[in-house]
């Protein structure tokens, strides 16, 4: 892309752009304008628990990551993988997430409304680094395990086995894919998964999301 913006500089046009802005940029703005940085699935200390949703990250080593990062932290992690196709992680995963496609935001909402309900969220990082926790929690209610089974199509069993997991298991990475953003949901998502991992207090923790900054 730089080389790309230096050759338009020069040929004298501003009339260039790149796929990103289809894909990875309407994550990484999201991101910036709710906690400043980019939250970064944090391979390098050992997650405990990877939720990798819409990814492959072994096979396209995407954005930040690289696939030899997640493997090595992949060993000895419990793994959820929210995909709609069976895909060769999907099968070594503890749990596989065959939503239907483009209900990811609905999903993710209704795993943290288990969270809250069940009192499962971390309440000292939620009280010291949140703001607009019971709007957020009142939005989440909306969406019950029942109500989001039938807009996903994944049985309540494993969406509250996934809630769960993500939010005992400490800590706990969330991997968001490049699916997330080509979406016309892509905001929502985006805002969603940061949402996750704050009310888990996985948001800037050591194994969990650490804010990036370049």
């Amino acid at each position: 892309a730089e080389f790309l913006y230096r050759f338009a500089n020069v040929f004298g046009t501003p009339n260039v752009t790149t796929p990103g802005y289809l894909c990875y940029f309407p994550r990484v703005v999201t991101h910036l304008t709710a906690c400043g940085a980019l939250p970064i699935a944090d391979y390098e200390r050992k997650p405990a628990c990877i939720l990798l949703w819409g990814c492959n990250p072994h096979i396209t080593s995407p954005e930040e990551y690289k696939g030899v990062q997640f493997v090595r932290a992949l060993e000895g992690a419990k793994l959820i993988v929210v995909d709609p196709r069976y895909t060769t992680i999907a099968a070594r995963a503890d749990l596989w997430l065959q939503l239907r496609p483009g209900t990811d935001a609905a999903l993710m909402l209704c795993l943290i409304n288990v969270i809250i309900e069940e009192g499962l969220y971390d309440r000292e990082f939620v009280e010291q680094h949140t703001v607009g926790f019971d709007r957020l929690a009142a939005r989440a209610k909306e969406y019950s395990v029942d109500r989001v089974a039938d807009i996903t199509w994944v049985p309540p069993e494993q969406i509250r086995a996934a809630a769960h997991l993500y939010a005992t298991t400490k800590p706990a990475a969330l991997h968001p894919g490049q699916v997330l953003d080509g979406s016309v949901n892509c905001v929502s998502n985006a805002l969603a998964g940061i949402h996750l991992m704050a009310v888990t207090g996985n948001l800037d923790r050591a194994g969990g999301n650490m804010l990036f900054s370049p």
